[in-house]
């Protein structure tokens, strides 16, 4: 009949629309996988690329769960980064999983630099998605709205020069010997799927 047609021609549709979504799907992860491969050319000695498998976001703690572990070669303090830039490091590793802290975390360090004038500071987490805290940057120092922080190189876990984010505000710091700067992350957190993993091997190493 028509009804039955027409009902055979609806599930037609609906299966060829979920292919489309899942076709979809899979284009956006090869195309982010994509390019965490081209960024892994730069990490030769030791990357491998790990899937976020649980997230834990709140005003205290940001970590996430990644599907790679000590089978992997992972290893405690091994930096996290995207094509975007520093997302955090390994804090925690099991056989198959590991546990990593995200660089908006409290409990966050990053040893930075004012990429334009090389001023010096460290970035830490203040529990924000969208917000980080450079501080100890020296009174002299060059520093601007606008500017870019990057990475020092300093500290033994982040290769220097990754891009952390921009200055959104400057000022001076409570034991008014500083500057401190808000910086707005260049990576967005919220948008997290995959991540590099990389081991970093200082010059000296």
């Amino acid at each position: 009949t028509i009804y039955s047609d027409y009902q055979i021609l609806q599930e037609e549709v609906e299966s060829l629309r979920r292919e489309l979504q899942l076709f979809r799907e899979v284009e956006k992860e090869n195309q982010r996988l994509s390019e965490l491969l081209n960024l892994k050319k730069s990490f030769p000695k030791s990357s491998l690329v790990g899937h976020i498998i649980t997230r834990q976001i709140s005003h205290w703690f940001r970590w996430v769960i990644l599907d790679i572990g000590r089978r992997d070669s992972v290893r405690d303090r091994m930096a996290l980064v995207t094509d975007d830039g520093v997302v955090g490091r390994i804090m925690d590793v099991g056989e198959t999983i590991s546990q990593a802290i995200l660089l908006t975390d409290p409990e966050s360090r990053v040893s930075a630099m004012v990429q334009n004038s090389r001023a010096v500071g460290v970035v830490s987490g203040e529990g924000l998605r969208d917000r980080l805290r450079m501080s100890l940057i020296p009174m002299d120092s060059e520093i601007q709205i606008g500017d870019s922080i990057i990475t020092s190189g300093l500290g033994g876990i982040y290769p220097k020069g990754l891009p952390i984010g921009q200055v959104t505000t400057v000022g001076t710091d409570r034991d008014g010997m500083h500057l401190f700067a808000y910086v707005k992350p260049v990576v967005d957190f919220n948008m997290l799927e995959e991540v590099l993993c990389i081991a970093y091997y200082p010059p000296d190493s």
